[in-house]
């Protein structure tokens, strides 16, 4: 099935009765796959699953359990693993599993496997999609033997045609368990959004003298109230991470030198240096530059309480799931290269880093969502976008045959086809064939020529025989 649901409604919950019913069905020979978007949640979701899967499935049995990233691949018991696919439940991100699959030959049949998708619709991210696409093209030819694909941030009509292509029925929750309060606030207006009642729109007041409309005043708003912790201030780039951290730390007079590396971290770099003079402090930073294990320490704080307040990047959005309160966006916009400007995130992107707060299971009786703009902004529709959580982005494919040259050189190169024929076929079952078939009605046939074109080119660049 594909599951729609709001974030913290249960969609891991259906992942993991798929995992424990199709294990315990024929533990001899049926194996089952876990797959996430980032090292962070695969991670978090390995470690949940060790504690409620390992003994009632496996006896205990430390290997029959792995966790695949692009950093480890390790059993539950931390010891190196050289053949992964055989464990009895892997946990792995896309990419890897993908890697694993290229590597050992691509299976034409899985149906002892059970694959659970969390986060599917990361096959439309325009930099991660097209692989992302490509092993849920190969994992569909092949047939699992049970698929469960889950999403927070598609439309109903691209989970529909979602499904339809992945050739599973759909299931959709439209209601969030804990309730989200959106709000936007500009110098002269503050915009509210209820998730609870939706029907009455979004409100639009006079701001009140006092209440903070730049980024620094807004934390140390929201750290001063009682309720709302932890708070997240989520940002769109490294450097605003760090940036963000000691501005807020230097408002609180806090020294950010020479402390004595706090308890837990390992690593001695500068992250962990920063980590040691704020985390005493019940602040912290969380994103790609740090350490496994020091980023593990921050997620173990977060979980326990010991932090109020995190800056972290989308490295802490993608489905992990942390008793948060508050989730406030540093900035709203990123640079995009090719058109040399900052442009709005995409709704779904939005909605999925403000479903990081008001889980099911924490205390919060809901959950906040704030941001700032101009009151000039030019980016009307992204604002409403993000005021009304039922709106996300299309789902787009990135295979396109603008694009199939490079595309093309890498199915080669990664064993996914062999032969010209071979090629032409896997492109016309991929998920951008089947969108293309729905509104074009003379077929795919448009799709041959530059197929052809593109594979002469590798051919005359020396990259094809």
């Amino acid at each position: 099935m594909l599951v729609l649901a709001p974030t913290s409604t249960g969609k891991t919950q259906i992942g993991i009765w798929a995992l424990a019913s199709w294990l315990a069905t024929d533990r001899a020979r049926h194996r089952a796959v876990y797959l996430v978007t980032h090292r962070s949640l695969a991670n978090q979701k390995f470690e949940e699953f060790q504690q409620i899967l390992l003994n009632p499935l496996f006896s205990g049995a430390q290997d029959a359990m792995v966790l695949a990233t692009g950093d480890r691949t390790v059993d539950a018991g931390g010891v190196a693993v050289d053949a992964p696919l055989d464990a009895g439940l892997l946990v792995a991100t896309y990419e890897k599993y993908l890697g694993l699959l290229c590597s050992t030959g691509i299976p034409s049949d899985l149906d002892s496997t059970c694959i659970v998708a969390d986060e599917v619709q990361i096959l439309g991210d325009k930099f991660r999609g097209v692989n992302i696409e490509a092993l849920l093209t190969m994992i569909r030819k092949a047939t699992p033997g049970q698929f469960i694909g889950l999403s927070a941030v598609l439309t109903n009509e691209d989970g529909q045609t979602l499904a339809g292509w992945l050739n599973v029925p759909l299931v959709r929750v439209p209601h969030r368990e804990k309730h989200l309060v959106y709000e936007c606030r500009t110098p002269s207006k503050q915009l509210l959004f209820h998730t609870e009642a939706p029907q009455r729109g979004v409100s639009e007041n006079p701001i009140q003298p006092g209440t903070a409309t730049n980024i620094q005043e807004l934390i140390r708003e929201c750290m001063n109230s009682e309720n709302g912790k932890p708070i997240v201030v989520f940002c769109m780039r490294k450097q605003d991470v760090y940036t963000g951290c000691r501005e807020y730390c230097k408002s609180q007079g806090l020294i950010l030198d020479g402390a004595p590396l706090f308890g837990g971290l390992t690593a001695d770099t500068p992250e962990a240096e920063l980590l040691s003079a704020t985390m005493p402090h019940r602040v912290a930073i969380h994103c790609a530059d740090l350490v496994e294990e020091d980023r593990l320490r921050v997620e173990q704080a977060i979980q326990s309480h010991e932090i109020d307040l995190v800056f972290a990047t989308s490295t802490l959005a993608a489905g992990v799931n942390f008793p948060i309160g508050t989730v406030i966006f540093y900035k709203w916009e990123r640079w995009n290269n090719d058109r040399r400007i900052y442009e709005p995130i995409p709704a779904g992107e939005f909605h999925n880093m403000a479903g990081r707060c008001g889980r099911m299971g924490t205390e919060h009786e809901s959950g906040r969502v704030i941001f700032l703009a101009n009151d000039g902004f030019r980016d009307r529709a992204a604002v409403s976008s993000f005021l009304t959580p039922d709106h996300f982005d299309s789902l787009m494919s990135q295979i396109d045959p603008a694009y199939f040259t490079p595309l093309i050189l890498q199915l080669t190169a990664s064993n996914v086809i062999d032969s010209e024929d071979d090629g032409l076929e896997f492109l016309k079952t991929t998920f951008g064939a089947y969108r293309e078939l729905q509104r074009n009605i003379a077929g795919l046939d448009h799709w041959d020529e530059p197929f052809r074109e593109s594979v002469g080119r590798l051919r005359e660049w020396s990259f094809l025989r």
